[in-house]
């Protein structure tokens, strides 16, 4: 990825707010300055019964927790269907805490952990799911079942699987909800329940006789990976109906196993539908590392000669490191229509194969204009030959996305020309976020060239601040005394004494925009080894906002340098700068961080925030790459899943 540091920074900004907003204030003190909970539900259930559309206010209510899902259920009442469907999605919202960890429900929001973590709250629950026994449901129902009611909608599965009229259109609605709760990871509790439901509603006939059902049925089972169906999802195979084969190999694809692979190859001698053949081909990437696999797939994309398979089976190969693969690659470059070459192409940008280089090189001379799958494949080949192709397209390119994406490949590949054409490439450009990002690229490669041009953009008081601010940070990239003389020009300018050419000095921009312009200028000297830089790298620090420390880390982990402000970032109480501490330790000096970063990983609020589903921003992974990713126990995770994966044939 090409994020630049400044687009760094915001987008982290803005996902801690975002996770702060919906997982952790609507518990804590936004209460105290408005309605109580049971107005907002009551204000909500008067006007819906005058007839008036319920607007956000269901949403925002539900955003309180599950106090308001508790007193939204009161009014819960088949007679009155309008009221019940805005009930129901405020339930559906609050039921989302579900996915936290217990501890931290007992902080945030004290009776959602009554209703999911105690005895009691099965009664809770049971008012939370009356609406299961109505004949007609509410459109957010079954979502607030699986959420808000699991107890409930657990016993109403299992009705279901021994009813001899089951309801099929509610039973698929709560399948599909459900499994799509346990795939994105939400699903704390009731994985072996929900394996013992799959396996009961698998044995109910009249639900098995349900093509549609059984379809739902068969995805389910895939998103709980309920491995006691299995016999069940091979039977399914059987079935008339290509949509109920489709997702018996989808399946199985999610099952995995030695037995679900035979399966699967055996299925894909015989079958004919393509798109049963596509789920089969996009199940059989749960096994990349096992050449049975990859032969069969290579078998099929000779048989099938339809492109719908075809795609599939290369999408299957992206990731794999089947001996098949480059032959794979290689028949999708004799046969390009309908997008084959396409996601051929997206495969070896994944992952290279050095073997298909000629076959690669001979591409470009069909194209005017550039195929940006083309150019990004011919980045990551990174063969010199390849440039005076990207120049051809280049001088002809209008739009700036693909300019952008040229010119990353030119930095791929690397030497003079290349970085030449980089270089007039920044001069000229006038979209705000390519020069943004070329601003990054001319410094990572250390672009002398590029030098005047980094100056104009770093001291243009009129261009965009996410421009100023890489500009900036490049400059961190060049010992030459221009580059010195541009930051101190501008340490002058921001400390308000004005710019020796006559530039207005700080005192006209906001103080946010002020302060970080001083960071940036203070890490690029302090890359470039100036005195003072330090200390005024620690001051900044010291007197800055959580922004502002966050910028300072983050260039602290692009310039892989330690400084004193990681240790104390390292204590923050602020998750965000907590976070690019984390990664700024691990750039800098792992080995010597490494007691603290496991001492954080340890503790209990970080623990229990890992293990809930808040975790957004990735800080198990930054912690365990920081650490160098050996857990506690012993052996590395790599380690570990390669293990797993062999243990289940893949």
């Amino acid at each position: 990825m090409y994020t630049s540091l400044a687009a760094l920074t915001l987008l982290l900004t803005a996902l801690v707010a975002s996770v702060g907003a919906e997982e952790i204030g609507p518990a804590g003190p936004r209460l105290e300055w408005g309605p109580s909970v049971r107005e907002q539900v009551d204000a909500l259930v008067e006007r819906v019964n005058r007839g008036e559309s319920p607007g956000a206010l269901a949403h925002e209510a539900g955003a309180l927790g599950m106090e308001a899902a508790l007193a939204a259920a009161e009014h819960l009442d088949p007679a009155w269907p309008a009221r019940c469907e805005a009930l129901y999605e405020l339930i559906a919202v609050a039921g989302r805490s579900r996915r936290m960890h217990p501890e931290l429900l007992r902080l945030y929001d004290p009776a959602a952990w009554r209703t999911f973590h105690t005895e009691a709250g099965r009664a809770d629950q049971k008012q939370l799911g009356a609406g299961l026994a109505w004949p007609d449901w509410p459109k957010a129902l079954a979502a607030a079942a699986v959420r808000a009611a699991p107890e409930a909608a657990l016993d109403w599965l299992l009705r279901q699987a021994v009813s001899a009229h089951p309801e099929f259109a509610h039973l698929r609605e709560v399948l599909r909800e459900w499994g799509w709760w346990v795939r994105v990871g939400h699903e704390r509790r009731y994985a072996a329940a929900l394996d013992e439901a799959a396996s009961a509603l698998a044995a109910s006939v009249p639900v098995v006789r349900d093509a549609p059902t059984r379809g739902a049925l068969l995805k389910f089972i895939g998103d709980v990976r309920a491995s006691g169906a299995l016999p069940f999802v091979r039977g399914s195979l059987q079935i008339e109906s290509a949509e109920v084969r489709g997702e018996a190999c989808a399946a199985l694809g999610r099952l995995a196993g030695g037995e679900a692979l035979e399966t699967l190859q055996a299925e894909a001698r015989e079958e004919t539908d393509p798109d049963v053949l596509e789920k089969l081909a996009l199940a059989l990437q749960g096994w990349p590392r096992n050449a049975a696999a990859g032969g069969t797939l290579l078998h099929l994309f000779d048989r099938a000669g339809d492109a719908q398979v075809r795609r599939a089976v290369l999408y299957a190969a992206a990731g794999a490191s089947w001996p098949q693969r480059a032959d794979l690659i290689r028949r999708a470059f004799a046969a390009p229509d309908e997008g084959v070459l396409g996601v051929a192409l997206e495969a070896l940008v994944r992952q290279p194969a050095p073997e298909l280089s000629e076959s690669l090189l001979s591409l470009p001379d069909a194209y005017e204009a550039a195929p940006p799958g083309l150019v990004d494949a011919l980045g990551v080949l990174g063969d010199a030959r390849a440039i005076p192709h990207l120049l051809r397209w280049l001088a002809r390119e209008r739009n700036a996305a693909v300019r952008l994406k040229l010119a990353f490949a030119l930095e791929r590949i690397g030497g003079h020309d290349a970085c030449q054409a980089i270089v007039r490439l920044l001069a000229a450009e006038t979209d705000p976020l390519a020069a943004e990002h070329l601003a990054g690229l001319a410094g990572r490669a250390a672009m002398v060239e590029a030098i005047p041009h980094l100056m104009g953009l770093a001291e243009d008081a009129t261009a965009p601040l996410a421009v100023r601010l890489q500009a900036i940070a490049s400059f961190g990239r060049f010992d030459d005394p221009r580059v010195r003389e541009a930051l101190a020009r501008l340490s002058r300018q921001l400390h308000g004494h004005g710019d020796d050419r006559g530039a207005p000095g700080a005192s006209s921009m906001p103080a946010e925009v002020r302060e970080r312009m001083r960071v940036f200028v203070a890490m690029a000297r302090l890359r470039l080894g100036e005195p003072g830089a330090e200390a005024e790298v620690q001051h900044l620090f010291d007197t800055g906002t959580p922004g502002a420390h966050l910028d300072v880390l983050l260039l602290l982990e692009a310039a892989r340098r330690d400084h004193p402000v990681i240790l104390q970032g390292l204590d923050s109480v602020d998750f965000i700068v907590l976070l690019a501490a984390v990664r700024a330790a691990g750039a800098a000096d792992p080995k010597k961080y490494a007691g603290r970063l496991r001492a954080i990983r340890e503790s209990p609020f970080v623990a229990s925030m890992l293990a809930s589903g808040i975790d957004s921003l990735n800080l198990r992974a930054s912690l365990d790459e920081a650490i160098g990713a050996v857990p506690a126990s012993g052996g590395t995770l790599e380690g570990k899943k390669a293990g797993k994966d062999e243990a289940l044939g893949k």
